[in-house]
């Protein structure tokens, strides 16, 4: 995504909500973001973006970055814009290459994303099973 992999950080609201982000739903920016293999998306844990009263909170405000380390992350209470501010602090020292395929894999979220990419999985036992479900 980013050129000849240099250390790069690009933070924003992309309106991108992936369930890997700890968003309630995905959408299409979040799925294109998460299947970047060159990036890590680094999002904070609590919500970023407070729309009205009767909305739930979404985290669309997200870190994009290649080859940096992220060591802290704090969503702000402060401000007027339905948008809270984030510190990001990034490491000191040398910077590790990041791995992004190392990653700890969450199968709640893996079961929900796959419901909702192709719905229902049949339960398959027997040979029978399997062909009926093709």
């Amino acid at each position: 995504m980013f050129p000849d992999h240099h250390p790069t950080v690009t933070i924003g609201n992309f309106n991108a909500k992936s369930r890997n982000w700890n968003c309630r739903n995905g959408n299409q920016r979040g799925r294109q973001l998460a299947r970047t293999l060159d990036i890590v998306v680094v999002a904070p844990e609590s919500p970023t973006y407070y729309l009205r009263e009767n909305q739930v909170p979404e985290i669309l405000d997200v870190a994009i970055v290649q080859n940096i380390t992220i060591t802290e992350i704090e969503v702000l209470d402060e401000g007027s814009s339905d948008h809270n501010p984030i510190l990001f602090t990034i490491g000191r020292g040398e910077v590790e290459p990041s791995n992004p395929t190392k990653r700890i894999i969450d199968w709640k979220i893996f079961q929900h994303t796959i419901h909702d990419e192709i719905g229902d999985i049949p339960h398959i036992e027997t040979n029978t099973d399997l062909e009926n479900s093709t």
